[in-house]
Parts: structure tokens; C-alpha cells; sequence
């Protein structure tokens, strides 16, 4: 059992590698890492397996942060393989990021891990409460929230969090934001910001399962903030509900940008707005969403700059959605340029979606 705690500046490098560098909390009821508040970015965590957290309880009754407790401090989470822990009844089963000190703003750096099979209440593998989070370049794949955010819950109070060059690949809530679900904290009178930018999302579900039948937001959940979702690939995601998102669900915004994304492939629907006035939703290109549900992507006022067309993926059946030489879509998506040369357009049925999503 190994659990550390650091309240200053400490760089920790596992110079051989995640595989052979390993911090494994054995699920002995603490996180495995916890750093304080007077970490900043020149505290290191880098190159390790965190591994077999169940969270600390030294604010909260249950316990938060599985594998990585950040509290009030602004330390560099760095090329490590955050898998297998746990906060099954808090927030945060991989990374907990908050603090009760309006003084406090913490400022992490979360770039270059694997943040992956993790469990948790809100936020299967990452839960940002507070400050001002930047991640960047992660692979955040197969976590699981009983209720909303099964790659990242977000709740924010007067704070802007960057969520950008990410990989979500297989991640499930419960109910709300199969990827992200992302929160404004109106009962603390603050209104938060959220970025989110050239990120790839693929097979994320959100399945409202009982007594949770409010589910939305198979890939984005985004409810109450504001920001923007600008170049992300949004692909093969579903929600349960009917007409709720299977790619984004937005509640009650106003003055977003969403522009030169490639939303395509989603079930039951592309994105769905309820309440929203968005600024701007334009240059955007939609395909094969809600092929036989009726669900309109028309919800969100699609105007005449965005493309309803195929976007000519590379390689699809084996997971590669850059984009041909041939690409109605370039400029969008998480990559805007070319990853292969021209492709043969290759028609999709619906009975093919459906074999992709499983049950």
C-alpha cells in the first residue's frame, strides 16, 4: 500500500515508464496521491501507474479523488496511467480537483495520460469543482459514472476550465454526459466557462437506466455555463432518451460558439438545445444522426453554413476518423487536415450503426 501526500513543490518522475513505475493504493480507503494547496505547476507527477484508490474523506463525509486528490494547489499531472480506482458514492474516481476556500484557485496542469476504468458517483474519471483546470493531449477511455459525467463532471463557480486535444473513447454515465457532463454551480451565484476544443469522442453513453431517466448527452451535457465547442469529432455517441443528444444535449445557454465540428453518426440524434439561445452555431457538419427516430437536428437552428453531407472518414471500421483528401469536412473535426489520401464514399445503414453501439 502506498499513498503520498505533498504540500510543496516536489518533482516525482517514474523514469521507467507507467508499466514498471507504479504508486498502488490498494484500495485501503485514501487516494493514492494528494496534493496541497501550495503545490504549484513546478509540482511534477510524471510517468507513473496511480492505481487501487478509494478516495479521501478529509473534507468531505465520502470520499473523493480515487486515484489523484487535488485540493486548492496547481500541480503538473503528466504522462501517467491513471486506471482501476474508485469513489463509487462522491465525485472523481480517477482526479478530484476542487477546494472550499474562495481564496484558493487551483490551476492544474492534466496533459498526456491515460485516465482509464475508473468508477465514481459524478465523474468517472476526472471531477473538476473548482479553479481553473487545463486538460490537454489525455486518453480518457472506458470510465464510468453511476449518475452524470463518465469521463469528466464539471461543476463551476466563477471559473474557466480548457478541455482540449483529448481522446474519449468509450466512456458511460448513468445518466447525463456519457464524456463530459459540465454544470454551472447557480446555488453558489457564480457562472462558469468551459472550452472545448479539437477533441475526439467515440462511443460515449449515456443510458438514463432507472430510477435515472433523465439521461442526455451521449458524448456532451453541458447545462448552464458558458464557452464554446469549437473543431471536435463527435462520433458514434448515444443517449437513451430519445431526441436528447446522442452527440450534445445544451440546457439553458446562452451566447455559445459551436462551429467547425464534425458531429456525425449519433443516436438517437445529433445534439438537441432545450432553453439555449446560442450565438453562434454555424459551420458545422451533421450526418447520419437519428436516421430513423425522427429526431431533427433542426432543434438547434441549423442554418445554411453548416453541411449535412458524409464526411469521408479514413477508416472508420478501424477506428481512424481523420479526414480524406476528399473531405467535404476540412477544416473541422479535431483533424482539420488530411489523414489519408481520397476515399470511395462507402454508404451506411442504419442496421451498421446500431451493430456499432451494442445493446
Amino acid at each position: 500500500m502506498e499513498n503520498l501526500r505533498f504540500d510543496r513543490d516536489v518533482v516525482l518522475l517514474g523514469e521507467q515508464g507507467s508499466e514498471l513505475a507504479i504508486i498502488d493504493g490498494s484500495g485501503a480507503g485514501e487516494t493514492v496521491v494528494f496534493f496541497g494547496p501550495s503545490t504549484t505547476r513546478k509540482s511534477i507527477l510524471d510517468g507513473f501507474r496511480i492505481t487501487g484508490g478509494a478516495g479521501s474523506s478529509r473534507h468531505f463525509a465520502r470520499p473523493r479523488g480515487g486515484g489523484i486528490y487535488i485540493w486548492g494547489g496547481s500541480p503538473t499531472i503528466r504522462n501517467n496511467l491513471i486506471i482501476g480506482n474508485r469513489a463509487e458514492r462522491s465525485l472523481g474516481g480517477g482526479i478530484f480537483v476542487g477546494s472550499l476556500d474562495f481564496s484558493q484557485h487551483p490551476e492544474p496542469l492534466i496533459e498526456n495520460n491515460v485516465v482509464a476504468e475508473n468508477l465514481a458517483l459524478l465523474g468517472g474519471g476526472l471531477s473538476l469543482n473548482r479553479g481553473s483546470p487545463i486538460l490537454r493531449g489525455n486518453i480518457i477511455r472506458n470510465n464510468l459514472s453511476i449518475t452524470d459525467g463518465g469521463g469528466i463532471f464539471v461543476w463551476l463557480n466563477l471559473d474557466h476550465v480548457r478541455i482540449e486535444n483529448n481522446q474519449f473513447w468509450d466512456n458511460e454515465a448513468g445518466d447525463h454526459g456519457g464524456a463530459i457532463a459540465s454544470w454551472n454551480a447557480q446555488t453558489l451565484g457564480g457562472e462558469g466557462r468551459v472550452d472545448i476544443t479539437f477533441n475526439l469522442f467515440v462511443r460515449n453513453v449515456a443510458r438514463a437506466e432507472e430510477p435515472l431517466i433523465t439521461g442526455a448527452g451521449g458524448a456532451l451535457h453541458i447545462w448552464g455555463l458558458k464557452g464554446s465547442i469549437i473543431n471536435n469529432t463527435i462520433v458514434y455517441n448515444r443517449s437513451s432518451m430519445e431526441c436528447e443528444g446522442g452527440g450534445i444535449a445544451m440546457n439553458d445557454l446562452t451566447g455559445w460558439i459551436i462551429q467547425k465540428n464534425v458531429i456525425a453518426l449519433n443516436s438517437p440524434d445529433g445534439l438537441s438545445c432545450r432553453e439555449s439561445d446560442m450565438s453562434s452555431f454555424s459551420d458545422n457538419l451533421l450526418f447520419g444522426n437519428g436516421l430513423d427516430l425522427g429526431c431533427a437536428d433542426a432543434v438547434c437552428a441549423v442554418d445554411g453554413s453548416n453541411l449535412l453531407v458524409d464526411p469521408w472518414f479514413c477508416d472508420p471500421e478501424s477506428d481512424d476518423f481523420s479526414l480524406a483528401e476528399n473531405s467535404p469536412a476540412l477544416g473541422m473535426g479535431a483533424s482539420p487536415n488530411p489523414g489519408c489520401g481520397p476515399v470511395d464514399r462507402k454508404p451506411t445503414t442504419w442496421g451498421q450503426i446500431k451493430a456499432r453501439y451494442g445493446d
